[in-house]
């Protein structure tokens, strides 16, 4: 699992439990340091369900590219008999991407939109085409038939759909 910045994270957790849960926790290491433990949400009463979502803050971390951070996350439930149990999930590792893998994301997309406004450079050439067909049969005669119009129509249609495919590859 990847952050997807290089400040925060979402985490998102789900209990469930007899005696209701009371609280989920983060148990986190990071390099050689000692284990640390989060409160992500807190319930005033034991709740059957709890579902929390969790946006984790990495910055304190000062995670390198390519270092790693095990974590679980915990359920603290509202046992009254026998005092409150934590049950962990299996560890999970967030893993900051290297140097390199940043940047093949990003060649990644790159070539993505090429490809994108490439297509849209072929596709305004067979619009232009077609216009331009379009026009000469228009100039030859006021009275269009029905398919003419009819390629009127999809001519001004495939040129709303290339300018939406721009205005996409244009936000990428």
């Amino acid at each position: 699992w990847r952050p997807n910045s290089c400040s925060s994270t979402p985490c998102v957790a789900g209990a469930t439990d007899d005696y209701g849960v009371r609280k989920v926790l983060l148990r986190y290491r990071v390099r050689d340091e000692a284990e640390r433990i989060e409160t992500l949400h807190e319930e005033p009463a034991a709740t059957r369900e709890l579902a929390v979502r969790y946006n984790w803050s990495l910055n304190a971390m000062n995670l390198l590219p390519g270092e790693e951070v095990e974590y679980r996350v915990g359920a603290v439930d509202g046992n009254q008999v026998d005092g409150p149990q934590t049950a962990w999930s299996e560890a999970r590792t967030l893993r900051f991407p290297s140097a390199a893998e940043i940047l093949a994301s990003v060649e990644s997309r790159q070539n993505e939109t090429l490809a994108t406004l490439e297509d849209a450079i072929r596709q305004a050439q067979s619009l232009k085409e077609k216009s331009e067909e379009l026009a000469r049969d228009l100039g030859l005669t006021r009275d269009l038939p029905w398919e003419k119009r009819q390629d009127i129509q999809k001519a001004l249609e495939s040129q709303q759909t290339l300018r939406e495919n721009i205005d996409k590859a244009a936000e990428k």
